[in-house]
């Protein structure tokens, strides 16, 4: 065989080799990207799922806040119309009170200007 015989054949299975070994190092490449691409659709489900709860959470929060202002509205009502409630009370009492006086002290008057 002459010398350029056997360079063209070479050449050719040197381009073929050539060639597996880019594969095989574009494959090497790829596994820790897979890899790495599987964390990423990890994470993002993750993510995904702490939003979900942050959201529903926000929302029960929210709920619990207008609970709690209601609630606050009522008591507030409720305490006002208590004030008004022992102020009258206080007053009827009062009024009583002048009453019975009043009331012995005519009792007092008769029996000392009529004896």
């Amino acid at each position: 065989m002459p010398a350029s015989t056997r360079g063209a054949e070479m050449q050719p299975v040197s381009q073929r080799s050539m060639l597996e070994r880019q594969q095989q190092m574009m494959r090497d490449m790829d596994e820790p990207l897979t890899v790495l691409e599987g964390s990423v659709n990890n994470l993002q489900q993750v993510s995904t799922m702490i939003r979900t709860e942050i959201n529903l959470q926000n929302r029960l929060l929210d709920n619990a806040n207008e609970t709690t202002d209601r609630t606050s509205a009522r008591l507030g009502r409720a305490r006002s119309m208590l004030t008004r409630f022992q102020s009258l009370d206080r007053n009827r009492w009062l009024g009583i009170s002048v009453l019975l006086l009043f009331i012995a002290l005519v009792i007092l008057f008769v029996y000392e200007v009529l004896p």
